[in-house]
């Protein structure tokens, strides 16, 4: 009986040192989407949430991103890892990475208003690349 309360203790604490760390990451950002999505993701894929948070809680600590980096960053990495259901990101491969990389293309066109014609241009000249 001790063992199966021990096993339950332990997944609790990660439960709530999940938890913690959503709350740390969302507690400047001005909507719950963001909260409920990495909640949603560690229900989902433990690991890829917990990774996900170290990620932003270390960048917040040595560079202090932007809100809006932090967003953009959850939001691709939440898509990646629902792309890739079940799988780990440490366990993707390049070209696994590299499969929503169109829509990044375009949610970036989108973010600085770049129109259809200057989109060829720029995929044309290659320029534009991540």
């Amino acid at each position: 009986m001790g063992n199966y309360e021990d096993k339950n203790r332990v997944g609790l604490e990660k439960v709530n040192s999940i938890d913690v760390k959503i709350d740390i990451i969302t507690k400047s950002l001005p909507r719950q989407y963001y909260k409920n999505t990495l909640k949603k993701l560690a229900e989902q894929n433990f690991h890829n949430a917990e990774t996900l948070c170290n990620y932003i809680i270390a960048e917040q600590n040595e560079i202090n991103i932007k809100n809006s980096t932090k967003e953009t960053k959850i939001k691709i990495l939440v898509w990646l890892s629902n792309f890739h259901t079940g799988k780990n990101y440490e366990n993707m491969t390049k070209e696994e990475m590299e499969v929503l990389q169109g829509d990044i293309d375009n949610y970036v066109f989108d973010l600085f208003g770049v129109d259809k014609l200057e989109r060829e241009i720029i995929e044309e000249k290659s320029v534009f690349s991540f």
